[in-house]
């Protein structure tokens, strides 16, 4: 009780505080006159639950992608992040109810390839209009937590339509790469289908620098760091759909991902500590080779009566292959000796099927029974090679001396059946319920290195109550129990990406899930003549089983840090977002969204024997963004600001202790139309030439330990990248 006193003075608090950087601009748009173009070309439902906007309403800003036209929609970032389920610990699988994009009114029949991967492949051409769902969803395939975006493609015997974009990359180096994106969309009859490539370059240079320190701080030596990733994404998919009848509809999905990632590491290390100080070289080559590949199928058939049956079947593979070789030389003139190779490689597998009914009992009242079955497999191996090494000296481990790693090759698999229930209950016209009851029924077993076989059973309830109180103010009210999918990854010995010092993490066979009992509160109000939004948002969870780092032998001399189950916390956070147009400032082609969340956690840290921050969970963030359409002349304009608030990044494990601070980032665009369907787009990403930096304190046991035995101080940055996108549709 105490908690959620803290958090209700917290949220008047912050909310008080925050009012006139947030509130400001809209109070002043509600008291203006929305422009009479904009209220004659958006239309909205009479219910307050469903906000349309009709393509007519996007012709204005020539638009070219369903991306495009969304940038125009007020609030439309809360819709796009608002998601059910889901815990803040682990990887999510399955599939559940939960969605807040749709085409057509149905889910995309895929994963990695869903609904909201589409939104910058379906041509604006195509789009009858778009519809946001406040209310209940009991009709629907889907549920979420916020609001649900429809995309509402239009009618035709006979249409196509082919979308192709040209891109050009500059980093500060100036190195350029080029990328491209093409997709097209045909509608014949009942059949439509969209096929679309991307080739999209991400390559980065990343520079830093390192001072070391010992314990009373005093220096140790410099490490000068030139990291170069020059990743490839090479992106296939296709999403299919055919209407056998006017009840009976079919959708497939196929995709190809194939990221390539090659990494080129440098360092110069200085040790002050040696006399005279000693210079050495340090260069790292690693390799990737990815491939994932996603297949998925949807049936429904649809009543007299207005009930739905629908089954739906997705089966994914990742394949996931790392070669890491490090090379030293003792001075500049010095050859190389390669000291360290780490073979890594790993494949999961996912198999899904989810059936359901959707029982329309009457015009108030939405029955869904089904269940969902899934199979989970990931086979990982790692070979670690090193110089100084006993073991025998293999091709796979570079044909260095082999270093034992514990549990270094495992396969992990789970069955997991989730049958539920989900009722939907329009009481009267402006309040909606939804309670929903998951039981969860999933056995993990681990075989190779380690052998571990365990069963687990979870009821899951949930209860999601909305209320408008009138037509443009809405209050949602959620309890929902949540259960963390496991990162098999964890199960496993793994690389250590982030730490150049220790090659290998540990596994833990024994890692279970989180809980968390998740309460929320939403209040949003829409500005009337869609002049804008605003929402507060405060939400407090009662976790338990955390999922943190612990020490697997805590009596040994030596400690082992992994990932595992560290005992109960809590989390609360509060925010505020707004979307507000500047038609009061002469500009209502422009618009402002503004967002503040804040954060707090608390866990029993169990090797500190202290209260502090849950690993990872920063104390908030804010943004600003602005954008501007230039209608008269097809030129738009904007930027993207962000600021974390810093001081709550922190990484606990057994013998480290990490804090990072994150500068503030800016993204700048402009974009010009020509010939009515050529786009141009130039934008510069990390605008303000930030980085972050983090202090690495390192203790010769534990972090309970009197003293560090080094702390360690690194800065990195990613210079300023540029980016110009021409985009055509014919």
């Amino acid at each position: 009780m105490k908690s959620v006193k803290s958090l209700a003075s917290s949220l008047l608090l912050s909310v008080g505080a925050s009012s006139t950087f947030l509130l400001a601009p809209v109070v002043i748009a509600q008291s203006a006159t929305p422009p009479v173009q904009q209220s004659q070309q958006q239309s909205q439902d009479q219910e307050a639950a469903r906000v349309t906007y009709p393509a007519a309403f996007f012709e204005q800003y020539s638009p070219s992608t369903v991306s495009d036209m969304l940038n125009w929609i007020p609030g439309i970032g809360l819709a796009l992040n608002s998601r059910g389920g889901g815990s803040s610990g682990g990887n999510e699988r399955g599939l559940g109810n939960d969605e807040n994009i749709l085409i057509n009114g149905e889910r995309v029949a895929g994963k990695n390839n869903s609904g909201r991967s589409q939104l910058n492949r379906i041509p604006a051409t195509d789009v009858d209009y778009i519809e946001i769902l406040r209310g209940s969803t009991g009709d629907l395939a889907v549920r979420s937590d916020g609001q649900i975006i429809n995309i509402v493609l239009k009618r035709a015997l006979v249409n196509s339509t082919t979308t192709a974009e040209l891109g050009l990359d500059l980093d500060h180096h100036g190195k350029f790469r080029q990328g491209l994106s093409m997709s097209y969309t045909r509608q014949q009859d009942r059949l439509n289908y969209l096929l679309s490539m991307t080739a999209n370059p991400r390559y980065q240079i990343l520079e830093g620098r390192e001072r070391n320190y010992s314990a009373l701080m005093a220096p140790r030596g410099t490490i000068f760091r030139e990291e170069e990733s020059d990743i490839f994404d090479i992106d296939l998919n296709s999403n299919i759909s055919y209407d056998i009848t006017e009840a009976d509809r079919v959708t497939f999905n196929v995709q190809r991902f194939k990221p390539s990632a090659p990494v080129l590491i440098d360092r110069v290390v200085t040790d002050l500590t040696k006399n005279p100080v000693a210079v050495t070289y340090e260069r790292e080559d690693i390799q990737d080779d990815d491939y994932n590949w996603e297949i998925g199928g949807n049936y429904e058939h649809q009543y007299a009566g207005g009930s739905v049956f629908r089954i739906l079947g997705i089966v994914t593979e990742s394949n996931q292959s790392r070669y890491r070789e490090r090379f030293l030389r003792a001075n500049a003139n010095a050859l190389e000796v390669k000291d360290l190779v780490l073979n890594t490689g790993s494949v999961a597998e996912e198999r899904i099927v989810r059936g359901s009914l959707n029982w329309k009992i009457d015009d108030s009242q939405n029955l869904e029974i089904g269940a969902e079955a899934a199979q989970n497999i990931l086979d990982s191996n790692l070979a670690l090679g090193l110089l100084s090494a006993k073991g025998p000296a293999t091709p796979r481990t570079g044909n260095l001396p082999a270093s034992p790693v514990d549990n270094a090759n495992s396969r992990v698999e789970e069955n997991r059946y989730e049958p539920f229930v989900q009722h939907s209950w329009q009481i009267t016209p402006s309040i909606s319920l939804e309670s929903a009851l998951v039981a969860e029924f999933s056995e993990i077993e681990q075989t190779g290195d380690a052998s571990k076989s365990r069963k687990f059973d979870f009821l899951k309830p949930s209860l999601d109550l909305r209320n408008d109180l009138t037509d443009t103010l809405q209050l949602r009210a959620r309890v929902q129990k949540q259960v963390s999918q496991l990162n098999f990854e964890q199960f496993v010995a793994s690389a250590d990406s982030n730490d150049d010092q220790q090659n290998t993490e540990a596994g833990n066979p024994a890692l279970a899930q989180e809980e968390t009992w998740h309460y929320e509160l939403n209040l949003e109000y829409r500005l009337p003549d869609d002049v804008g939004v605003v929402n507060l948002r405060a939400y407090y969870q009662d976790i338990s089983n955390v999922i943190d780092r612990l020490d697997l032998r805590p009596m040994a001399l030596r400690p082992v840090g992994a990932t595992g189950n560290i005992g109960d916390a809590v989390k609360k956070g509060l925010g505020v977002d707004t979307s507000t147009r500047l038609g009061f400032l002469g500009m209502p082609e422009a618009i402002v969204t503004t967002a503040l969340q804040l954060e707090d956690s608390s866990v029993r840290d169990p090797i500190l024997g202290v209260d502090r921050r849950l690993q990872f969970h920063s104390r908030g963030s804010a943004r600003v963004g602005f954008r501007h359409d230039v209608t008269a002349y097809n030129f738009n304009y904007g930027i993207d600001y962000r600021y974390n608030f810093n001081g709550g990044s922190r990484r606990f494990d057994v013998n480290r202790l990490e804090n990072t601070i994150f500068d503030p980032t800016m993204t700048v665009f402009v974009e010009k139309t020509f010939f009515t369907d050529v786009v141009v787009n130039l934008e510069s990403m990390n605008f303000l030439d930030n980085g972050s930096c983090r202090e690495r304190r390192r203790f010769d046991r534990r972090i309970s330990d009197p003293l560090p035995s080094l702390i360690e101080n690194a800065c990195t940055t990613t210079g300023r990248q540029y980016a110009i996108k021409i985009r055509t549709t014919f």
